[in-house]
């Protein structure tokens, strides 16, 4: 993320600060329900674009707790499809993403997900790589992922 969050979560102006504690209350309920333990490998870009990134030996790995998400996409397809265009119909699939609520990274201050990073899922045995990272206007740290493969 670009720049650190305010007492609120909230990147830019808060609208009322009253509702910060509520805000805290309702984040730790969604956690208790469905947060679930994440692993973060830091990496960092390797000096030569064509190489792989590497481990982050500066930074420790970490474990998070946060709420996975992997809506499943509707089919995108035209109702007609003309054979004279060159478009062909395709379907969109999901982005499945990780959020971290605040309270997460109470327990490792200083720690900063980049893009980049690992993270592995314990509960599949599965690891991803962050795509990005933002945080929405609610507050929580959102990580879009992509699949790397199963555990070893």
């Amino acid at each position: 993320p670009r720049q650190a969050p305010g007492r609120s979560g909230r990147r830019r102006g808060r609208l009322m600060p009253v509702f910060d504690d509520e805000a805290a209350a309702a984040f730790a309920e969604v956690d208790a329900l469905f947060a679930e333990d994440f692993v973060i490998r830091p990496y960092a870009p390797a000096p030569d674009k064509r190489a792989p990134a590497a481990p982050d030996l500066a930074r420790d790995v970490v474990r998070l707790q946060g709420v996975w998400f992997d809506k499943p996409a509707d089919p995108h397809e035209p109702n007609a499809y003309d054979v004279r265009e060159w478009r062909r119909p395709g379907l969109s699939a999901g982005s499945p993403y990780v959020e971290f609520s605040p309270a997460a990274f109470t327990a490792v201050v200083g720690f900063e997900l980049r893009d980049g990073d690992h993270i592995e899922r314990p509960s599949n045995r599965t690891a991803y790589i962050v795509r990005s990272t933002f945080y929405t206007p609610n507050g929580l740290l959102r990580a879009p992922v992509n699949r790397l493969g199963p555990l070893s």
